[in-house]
Order: structure tokens, then sequence, then C-alpha cells
């Protein structure tokens, strides 16, 4: 039994790793951000609001199961399954699957040179920024792209979320604008 689609995600909710086809008339990049920041959204409820931490989400919709779990430094495993397949077969699998995706962050992480630690909390805030403008903007694929022509700042150092606060500032006025929004809640 294997799940339809995994995918491991950077920091960023971009895929590094996949396997397996999404569903029809979807793209496995936009799975990968949708519970990217779907899971950053309901992790940081959790850290906020009950002080408390959450390991991994079950998310069940009409056609699929998906769950969702951290790896290390922001990183994540999304894995979509048939509804049709048994909770447990699931539970079961993504154990392996898990297992796997830990040993290969491990190796992407040691090859970047990337040191054990968190994440600064401006390039946090600038995550989440990119993850809710690719899930609610009318055009998620040029919504980067939009925001660069905008601001002048490099789509890469966007999507890398290599910026300083003055740039942050100027992205957040941009996805206001381009929303047509005059407050962000994210």
């Amino acid at each position: 039994m294997k799940p339809v689609l995994w995918i491991i995600t950077d920091e960023n909710g971009l895929p590094l790793e996949q396997e397996g086809t999404s569903p029809p008339g979807t793209e496995p990049s936009d799975w990968a951000s949708y519970m990217w920041f779907s899971y950053d959204t309901i992790a940081s409820f959790y850290r906020d609001y009950l002080s408390s931490s959450i390991h991994d989400v079950l998310i069940e919709s009409k056609d699929h199961i998906v769950k969702v779990n951290p790896l290390k430094k922001g990183y994540i495993l999304v894995a979509l399954y048939p509804r049709s397949y048994p909770l447990g077969m699931i539970l079961l699998t993504h154990k392996k699957i898990l297992q796997n995706a830990l040993k290969r962050i491990e190796r992407i992480l040691q090859e970047a040179g990337v040191e054990e630690g968190v994440i600064p909390q401006e390039r946090r805030r600038m995550q989440k920024l990119i993850g809710f403008l690719q899930a609610k903007a009318p055009d998620p694929a040029f919504v980067v792209s939009r925001i660069s022509l905008k601001t002048g700042i490099p789509p890469e150092r966007i999507l890398k979320a290599e910026v300083t606060a003055e740039e942050y500032d100027a992205i957040e006025h941009a996805a206001k604008e381009l929303l047509g929004i005059k407050e962000l809640i994210i």
C-alpha cells in the first residue's frame, strides 16, 4: 500500500522530493504549499494559544486522507492517501515513509551545511506571508513574480525568505495592495 503522493517540503513550503502524482487538476507544488501553510498555521495556534506543541496532522476530505508531519528546521512531510484505504494501514505505511523522510532530510541538511537550530523569527514571518499569498492570491502561480515586480526584490530571495526587515515591510505592503485589503491576518 502506497500513498498517491508524498512530498518533502523545505521551510518555504516548496517541494524538495516527491513521489507519486497529485489528483487531477492539481500540482504537487500546490499541495506542498497549501499543506505547509496549513500545518504552520495549526502549529502556531497550538504554540501561541494552547501553550502546547503539535507533532502531526491528519486531514480527512471526501476523497483523500492527508497526513502531515514536521521533520526538522521547518521541513515537513505531506502524504496523500485514497479515502478508501483503512486508517490503520495508512498509519503503518506512513510510519515507514516518515522514517525514510527523516533520513533523507538529515542528508539534505548535512549536504547544505545547515546547522541544528531554529529558523530566525523574521524568516518565519516571511515564510508565513508567502504561504498565505500562495494560498489566497487570485493568481497563486504568479504571486511571487508580481510581488517581485512591485518591490524590486528578486523572486529567488522572496521564495527563500532572505529579506531584510525593510524589504519585508515593502513585500507586506505589496501583498496588501495585491489582495486589496488593509490588514493581513496571518
